[in-house]
């Protein structure tokens, strides 16, 4: 494991400021640093996500909050290529992150969440109801969430019952327009 057992022989502290560090210096555009945290990514097979969640976490999670375009093609290179037995907690992990990179992500989503792998399709449409309910989606994005979720077989990820919140969510804010609408309609009559 080379580099990532040395990185995961730190102490708490050491591991996390030497994160922030290579953070800070991969958005920099040091292209040294985002080398070392995609290795670092790298050491994490799908096995390491069991045995060695927390460490795995925090190295993907470094990666991804760089906001890099470099990082993005990382990542959706190995979100497609997600194993069916990747972790609940890695998916879990994978859509609450995903967000940073905005709607430079939404063509990759859009053919994940049609993919035959449940655990790339579960990453797809919970990422995209997370950047629902931040409101980092326009009208026809959240249409096309609204008409996947609504075919939505479940899945061991929970995905199901997340979507059924956002679908929950979608019907509110649909309702607080109409109420809206109307209570300008009524003012501009009176």
């Amino acid at each position: 494991m080379g580099l990532a057992e040395e990185w995961s022989s730190l102490s708490p502290f050491e591991f996390a400021s030497r994160l922030r560090t290579l953070i800070d210096r991969a958005r920099d555009g040091d292209t040294e640093a985002h080398s070392t945290l995609e290795a670092l990514v790298r050491a994490c097979d799908y096995g390491s996500w069991t045995s060695h969640a927390q460490y795995c976490s925090a190295v993907t999670s470094a990666l991804i909050q760089t906001g890099t375009h470099r990082s993005m093609l990382l990542m959706m290179r190995m979100l497609a290529a997600l194993p069916a037995t990747v972790p609940f907690g890695a998916v879990e992990l994978f859509s609450n992150n995903l967000p940073v990179y905005g709607e430079n992500i939404l063509p990759t989503l859009r053919s994940m969440i049609d993919s035959d792998s449940e655990p790339a399709r579960a990453v797809a449409i919970q990422t995209l109801c997370n950047l629902f309910l931040e409101g980092k989606l326009t009208e026809p994005d959240a249409q096309f969430l609204r008409a996947r979720i609504d075919k939505l077989p479940p899945d061991r990820f929970g995905t199901d019952e997340f979507a059924e919140l956002v679908k929950s969510e979608m019907q509110r804010k649909k309702e607080d327009g109409q109420v809206f609408l109307a209570s300008i309609l009524v003012d501009a009559g009176a």
